[in-house]
C-alpha cells in the first residue's frame, strides 16, 4: 500500500536475532570460565588451542570440518567437567596474601575430602563464581551460591553447611579429628522456594557465607555439608533430622589465579541462572523446530528398542519364576500385545509408547499379585533362605569351613553408618579353605520417595584407601525398577576373596547410581550416566565374636535384609503410595517411556 513516504522513511521490520550454530554453541560452552577452575595450566591451553581452531572453522569450514571440530570440542569440555584433568596435588594451588580492603571475584570448587584429587559429589551444587570479602583489618569472608542437584530425573538439595576455623595442609584421618577446630554454621544469606523430595513446595538456601578464620592465605577449606538426598537414602526425614550421619566433608577450593577485584563493591552474586535457563529453552525451541524429522525417527528407535528390552525382561521374570500364577494372564497378555507391536513395521511412536507402559505397569505390579495379606513376610523369609543356600554347599562344608557373620557398612574412618548400610543385608557368609576367605555380601534397593537406588558397584581395597583396587564379582542378580520406573537388572550378591585371616575390617570403595546421577549432572538415562562419579569409600565392619560356623545346609542363618528406609514405607503405607512408572516431562532422553 502507498503510504505516501519514500522507501528510506518507511518503518523497518525489526531485525530477527541470528541463531547461533552448533559449533558456535560448543564454543561459547567451551570459554567458560566455570571449566577452568583448579585445572591443570596444560588443559586449559589445550581447551583454548582447540576454541581458537573452531572459531577459525565456523566462519569459513566446511560442514564435515565444523561437524568434526564441535567433537573436538565435546571431548575436550566433557573432560575439563571430569576429575581427570584437575589439579591433583592441593598445596600446590596459588596462596593470595595481602589483600587490600575491598570486594573481589573468585572462581571456587570443591573436592573430594578423602580422594582430593577428584571432584566432590557437592561440586556439582557449587556455583563456581563466589565474592570474596575483605575488611580493613584483612578479615575475608567467602559468599557463593548453591543450587539443586539433578539425581534421577529429580532435585535434591544442600540443607546445612559448616566450615572449620583451622586449616590443615594435608587431610586427615577424620574431620571429627578435634586439632581440625570448631565447626561453624555457615550464614545463610538468602534463600528461595523449590520443590522437596516429595515435590511439595519448601525454602532452600540459595547464597551462603563462611569465614575464612586462619590460614587466610591458603585457598584450601574444609566445609562439612547435609543433602536432602543423602539423609534420605540414609533412612533419615531429610527436613527434619539433626543427626551427622549421612553429612559429607570436602574441600572447598578458592582458584586464586582468576582473582579480580570489584571495582563497583558489589558483595551480591550474578543471578545468571535464570538468564541460562532462558536461552536453553530458546535453543531447544528452535532445534526442535529445526531438527523435528529427524528427532522423530531417532525417537521412534529408542523407544521400539526400550520395548524389545522391557519384552526380554519379560521372560526372563516369567522364566525365573518371578511372576505370581494369577498375574501370568495379565503379563502374558501385555508381552503378547507388545510383540505384535514389534512385528508391524508401520508401528507408530504412540504405539510402542502404549505398548512398553502395558508392559511395565504389568510387570512393576505383578509381583503383588495372588500374595494374600500375611503371606508376604513369609515369602520373604523363605527367599532369604533359600538365596543362603544358594551360596553354601555340602562339599564347601566338607572341605572347609564356613561362617554366617554379622556385617556393617561404616564411614571410611568415622564410627557412623555408611550410606550403603541402609543397603547391605546384615549378615554375610564367609568360606575359609587353605588359608582363602571366600565373602559373600547381598544388597537391597534404597528406598527414598517412590524410587529406588542401588549400590551397583563395588570394589575392595587390598590394604587400607590408598591401596590397589580390585573390582568385586557379581555373583547374583536381581530385576527391580531403576531412578526412572524402568525394569533393570542389578547386583544382587557380590563375592570377593582375600588372603588374610578373619579380618574385623575390609575398606570398600561402592558406587550407587543414585549418587552417581547427582555426580554426573543429574543424568537418569543409564546408558550415559558415569558410573562412579558419585563413588564413595567406606568400611565393611566384621563381627566376627558373634559369629556362627555353620555344620549343615539346615543351620543356614535367615539372612532377610533390614528396612532400608523404616520411615519412608510407614509413610507409604499410611498414604497408599505405590511405586509406578513416571511419566515424561519433556521431549528428551524422558521420553523414550
Amino acid at each position: 500500500m502507498d503510504t505516501g513516504k519514500d522507501p528510506e522513511d518507511q518503518p523497518s521490520e525489526p531485525k530477527k536475532p541470528e541463531q547461533m550454530s552448533d559449533l558456535e554453541k560448543k564454543i561459547k560452552r567451551a570459554k567458560s570460565v566455570d571449566l577452568r577452575v583448579t585445572k591443570t595450566e596444560e588443559s586449559i591451553k589445550k581447551l583454548d588451542e582447540a576454541i581458537k581452531i573452531a572459531e577459525a572453522i565456523s566462519k569459513s569450514g566446511t560442514d564435515q570440518q565444523k561437524h568434526e571440530q564441535e567433537n573436538i570440542l565435546d571431548s575436550l569440555i566433557a573432560k575439563m567437567d571430569s576429575s581427570e584433568t584437575n589439579i591433583k596435588d592441593l598445596s600446590t594451588l596459588k596462596k593470595s596474601e595481602n589483600l587490600t580492603e575491598g570486594i573481589y571475584d573468585v572462581l571456587i570448587s570443591t573436592r573430594h575430602f578423602e580422594r582430593p584429587y577428584e571432584n566432590s559429589m557437592s561440586n556439582e551444587a557449587v556455583n563456581k563464581k563466589a565474592k570474596l570479602i575483605v575488611d580493613k583489618d584483612g578479615n575475608r569472608k567467602l559468599r557463593f551460591s548453591v543450587k539443586g542437584i539433578e539425581y534421577g530425573g529429580d532435585y535434591g538439595h544442600l540443607t546445612k553447611l559448616w566450615f572449620y576455623d583451622t586449616l590443615k595442609d594435608t587431610v586427615g584421618p577424620s574431620l571429627s579429628d578435634p586439632s581440625l577446630g570448631k565447626m561453624n554454621d555457615a550464614k545463610i544469606v538468602d534463600t528461595h522456594d523449590d520443590s522437596d523430595l516429595q515435590g511439595l513446595p519448601r525454602n532452600f538456601i540459595r547464597t551462603i557465607e563462611i569465614g575464612i578464620n586462619s590460614f587466610k592465605e591458603d585457598p584450601k577449606r574444609y566445609v562439612r555439608v547435609k543433602v536432602d538426598a543423602m539423609d534420605g537414602l540414609n533412612g533419615l526425614d531429610p527436613y527434619n533430622n539433626d543427626s551427622m550421619d549421612s553429612t559429607q566433608p570436602a574441600v572447598l577450593c578458592i582458584d586464586y589465579r582468576y582473582i579480580k577485584k570489584d571495582n563497583t563493591n558489589n558483595p551480591n552474586l550474578e543471578d545468571t541462572d535464570k538468564d541460562i535457563d532462558k536461552d536453553k529453552d530458546k535453543d531447544k525451541d528452535k532445534d526442535i523446530d529445526k531438527d523435528k524429522d529427524k528427532d522423530d525417527l531417532k525417537l521412534k528407535k529408542a523407544n521400539k528398542d526400550l520395548l524389545q528390552y522391557n519384552v526380554d525382561l519379560a521372560n526372563h521374570m516369567i522364566s525365573e519364576g518371578m511372576i505370581s500364577d494369577d498375574s501370568k494372564s495379565y503379563v502374558n497378555s501385555a508381552l503378547k500385545n507388545a510383540k505384535e507391536v514389534l512385528k508391524n513395521n508401520n508401528a507408530s511412536i504412540d504405539d510402542y509408547k502404549t505398548a512398553n507402559l502395558l508392559l511395565k505397569f504389568a510387570l512393576l505390579n505383578a509381583k503383588k499379585g495372588g500374595v494374600k495379606s500375611g503371606e508376604g513376610d513369609k515369602k520373604d523369609t523363605e527367599k532369604a533362605k533359600s538365596e543362603s543356600k544358594e551360596i553354601i554347599t555340602e562339599k564347601d562344608l566338607k572341605d572347609g569351613n564356613v561362617y554366617a557373620i554379622p556385617v556393617r557398612m561404616d564411614k571410611t574412618y568415622d564410627k557412623a553408618q555408611s550410606m550403603g548400610n541402609s543397603a547391605i543385608n546384615k549378615i554375610a557368609y564367609v568360606k575359609e579353605k587353605d588359608g582363602k576367605f571366600e565373602y559373600y555380601l547381598t544388597f537391597s534397593g534404597i528406598e527414598l520417595y517412590g524410587k529406588k537406588g542401588h549400590l551397583y558397584g563395588l570394589s575392595i581395597y587390598d590394604n587400607g584407601v590408598n591401596s590397589s583396587l580390585v573390582e568385586a564379582i557379581v555373583d547374583k542378580e536381581i530385576t527391580e525398577a531403576d531412578l526412572n520406573g524402568d525394569l533393570r537388572k542389578f547386583p544382587r550378591r557380590y563375592k570377593f576373596a582375600r588372603n588374610k585371616t578373619k579380618e574385623n575390617e575390609i575398606f570398600v570403595k561402592v558406587s550407587v547410581d543414585a549418587m552417581d546421577s547427582i555426580a554426573s549432572k543429574g543424568e537418569s538415562d543409564y546408558s550415559k550416566l558415569v558410573k562412579g562419579a558419585g563413588s564413595q569409600n567406606a568400611r565393611l565392619v566384621f563381627d566376627w565374636s558373634n559369629a556362627k560356623k555353620i555344620d549343615k545346609i539346615s543351620d543356614l542363618t535367615n539372612d532377610e535384609p533390614e528396612a532400608s528406609n523404616k520411615a519412608l514405607k510407614d509413610l507409604q503405607v499410611a498414604t497408599g503410595m505405590k511405586l509406578q512408572p513416571k511419566l515424561a516431562k519433556n521431549t528428551s532422553a524422558q521420553q523414550i517411556l
